[in-house]
């Protein structure tokens, strides 16, 4: 992607992961003179639409850091964040009639996403999507993405959120792609260990890492790379580093 290449598009919709703002910089500074217009937008498979869109602007992009805010979510939905913690973040869960009815053939993992809402809207009682992504609401009213669920570990008693570890990671020089995970092993200590994408070199991040965050947080384990293998959704194939970081 260059410059000349990108002032042929008049919209970008980016989608299906947190959109970092040092990635976001380095687009709006490849369309800046253009009338390219970018939006962060969000939307699970199962509600089969965006139920967000967040236009991302050189004003906007002052007023946070870390990820890009999906916004409000769409009047066509109703939503709440289940199980807030103390900091106001819980799992988000939308229901409308956009939700899927459910996983065709598979009942388990329906009862396990999916709920009825006994309160209804008019005639129709709407489903419930359990997404499992963690958000909160910033001062602005805006929706933040923190992570997934699954994302959380617990480590010598301390509840983890891997997301935020990567997040801190990216704000580094360097650093462009971030993956961290709890390594357990039968016969060795469980720690943190952390793939990043990028040029850094592996003390400059622990050493950043430990003056961000508390010391139980930083991984004992850095492994720079060039970039971080992605599957065919474009997405970091964070089963192929589990599995590089089982065979050392």
């Amino acid at each position: 992607l260059n410059h000349q290449v990108l002032n042929n598009f008049d919209k970008f919709l980016l989608g299906g992961e947190g959109l970092p703002k040092k990635l976001l910089e380095s687009l709006m500074a490849m369309v800046d003179g253009s009338s390219c217009r970018i939006w962060n937008v969000y939307g699970p498979s199962e509600c089969a639409c965006m139920c967000s869109a967040f236009e991302l602007t050189c004003e906007t992009l002052e007023t946070f850091d870390g990820l890009a805010p999906i916004g409000a979510i769409s009047g066509k939905f109703r939503f709440h964040l289940k199980d807030s913690d103390t900091r106001g973040i819980g799992e988000l869960v939308l229901e409308g009639p956009q939700v899927s009815p459910g996983y065709l053939g598979d009942e388990l993992a329906t009862e396990r996403s999916f709920v009825q809402n006994k309160e209804q809207l008019g005639e129709v009682a709407f489903q419930g999507y359990l997404t499992g992504d963690l958000m909160r609401t910033d001062s602005a009213g805006r929706l933040r993405f923190v992570g997934r669920t699954d994302s959380q570990v617990k480590l010598m008693g301390r509840r983890i959120e891997l997301t935020e570890i990567e997040l801190e990671i990216l704000l580094i020089d360097g650093c462009y792609e971030a993956f961290v995970t709890l390594a357990e092993g039968a016969s060795s200590v469980a720690k943190l260990v952390a793939y990043v994408g990028g040029v850094a070199a592996q003390q400059e991040i622990r050493d950043t890492l430990a003056s961000t965050l508390p010391r139980y947080m930083v991984p004992r384990e850095v492994h720079v790379i060039p970039a971080l293998p992605r599957n065919r959704n474009g997405k970091i194939d964070r089963k192929v580093l589990k599995e590089k970081l089982g065979n050392e």
